[in-house]
């Protein structure tokens, strides 16, 4: 549980950069500042500048380490920690597959 949490946790900070850092001083770029920066620019009556394709570009450059981190969560790492639940006799919850019949 606490790999599995640490990892989403660290998928956010790459999204959203450290929530620690909030309202203290400039912060480093993050995908999603560069995405708004991008979309900002973008609704302008000028269109979008070099500047704001450039920082699209670095946001989905960022992304793809991002969007391969979160396939392997998703597809891998946490069924199996479903399933490691399932084998220890944790209680069934809503949203994991049904139980088996108990026959």
């Amino acid at each position: 549980y606490a790999a599995l949490r640490a990892e989403i946790f660290s998928l956010d900070e790459a999204l959203d950069g450290k929530r620690s850092r909030d309202q203290m001083g400039a912060a480093p770029a993050t995908i999603s500042s560069r995405v708004g920066f991008a979309k900002f620019s973008s609704s302008t009556s000028y269109g979008p500048t070099p500047q704001s394709r450039e920082q699209l570009g670095y946001a989905l450059e960022a992304f793809k380490g991002v969007k391969a981190r979160l396939e392997t969560l998703l597809d891998t790492t946490v069924p199996a920690f479903e399933q490691a639940l399932m084998d220890a006799g944790a209680p069934w919850v809503r949203g994991v597959a049904p139980l088996p019949d108990a026959d």
